[in-house]
């Protein structure tokens, strides 16, 4: 073997050497590269996958937010508050407009009415529900609070006025032993607690459910027990000491009143439909009360 083979075989070893070498680094290179595509192709993928389950839950979080503001909506456009009288609906009616005929005849009697209120405020209409057994009576209360009668009209529960019912009773009392002396007709008065009362909007006794019981209160005196304890116009009572006011029978709230002593402690369950809640209240009954 000449000296240029000897030369040119070790060369040519080393050259398949690093042939072999940089072949197997550029195999490493490119399965190295492969992985570093398949992780960024996995990484971008969740990402997508988590950017989707993202919208989505907004989506149906504004659906659902959506949903629940339309149902508050329906709630309140379906939600009804009665007609309340302005100022004393025992004003309405005094001892000065007791009919002639019906003093000199000794005649009494309670009146239930009922008045369809406008959007004014102002009554529409009055129906006689119960009569006194006397047209007299009857005629004169509605003619009496279609002229004086002025309320805040019903609304919904946007605030948005309505027409709505009013229903209330008048009592009318003469002493037999001395007709010409009229004592003041009371529209539902309890004079003990300071308040006036009336029946159960029929709306409100069908939504609440109550067309068999409750009486609901038309008008407070500044400064009474009623006022003192909290109650509002436009609450239904319910119980006084346990015992449920009934329609028809003497659970009024007065008869209950009037059976109790002064100093009593007086317990009186309430529906406030205005909040949806039932409350109860506490007063004691004050010496000298009417």
């Amino acid at each position: 073997m000449s000296k240029l083979q000897r030369y040119l075989v070790p060369l040519a070893m080393i050259s398949l050497v690093m042939a072999s070498a940089n072949s197997h680094a550029q195999s490493r290179y490119d399965q190295k590269k492969a992985e570093i595509q398949r992780a960024a192709a996995r990484a971008a993928a969740q990402r997508e996958a988590a950017r989707r389950e993202a919208e989505k839950r907004w989506r149906d979080e504004q659906i659902a937010e959506q949903r629940a503001a339309e149902a508050e909506l329906d709630r309140k456009r379906q939600t009804f508050f009665p007609p309340t009288a302005r100022g004393f609906p025992a004003n309405w009616i005094t001892s000065d407009d007791y009919p002639t005929q019906a003093i000199q005849g000794a005649v009494t009697g309670i009146v239930v009415f009922r008045l369809m209120v406008g959007e004014d405020g102002r009554p529409e209409s009055c129906d006689v529900l119960e009569s006194s057994g006397s047209t007299w009576l009857d005629q004169y209360t509605c003619t009496l609070v279609m002229r004086r009668a002025r309320f805040n009209p019903a609304r919904d529960g946007l605030g948005t006025p309505m027409r709505g019912v009013y229903s209330n009773r008048v009592r009318f009392n003469v002493p037999i032993d001395n007709a010409s002396s009229a004592e003041a007709p009371t529209i539902g008065r309890v004079p003990q607690l300071g308040l006036s009362t009336g029946p159960v909007p029929a709306s409100l006794a069908q939504f609440w459910r109550i067309a068999e019981y409750g009486e609901w209160i038309t008008g407070i005196d500044p400064g009474s027990l009623a006022d003192k304890a909290g109650l509002h116009n436009g609450d239904i009572v319910l119980m006084i000491n346990g015992q449920r006011i009934e329609h028809n029978a003497s659970m009024k709230i007065v008869d209950i009143i009037s059976e109790l002593n002064d100093g009593s402690l007086v317990r009186i369950y309430v529906l406030r439909p205005s909040t949806q809640a039932t409350m109860r209240f506490e007063v004691t009954l004050e010496a000298g009360r009417p």
